[in-house]
């Protein structure tokens, strides 16, 4: 729901969008869902945000990916 919410909000050029994405993200971390925040930023580019959310979630591998495929500062690690 979040997602389709936030794709119709993006594509009519809502005004809060950054507000909405803002909510929907710490909803995301207040119900334990690390891994889909974590995917959701990197789809952004944010790869930092990316690794150490996979790395909350306990998913090792999947960080592990993603510093493999590059993007990540070398203080990050």
């Amino acid at each position: 729901m979040w997602d389709e919410a936030l794709n119709l909000a993006e594509a009519k050029g809502h005004p809060r969008l950054e507000e909405l994405r803002r909510i929907h993200e710490k909803w995301l971390l207040d119900t334990g869902q690390e891994e889909k925040a974590g995917a959701i930023k990197e789809e952004e580019g944010d790869s930092q945000a990316a690794l150490e959310l996979y790395l909350q979630a306990g998913l090792a591998t999947r960080a592990s990916r993603l510093v493999k495929a590059g993007g990540i500062e070398n203080q990050c690690l």
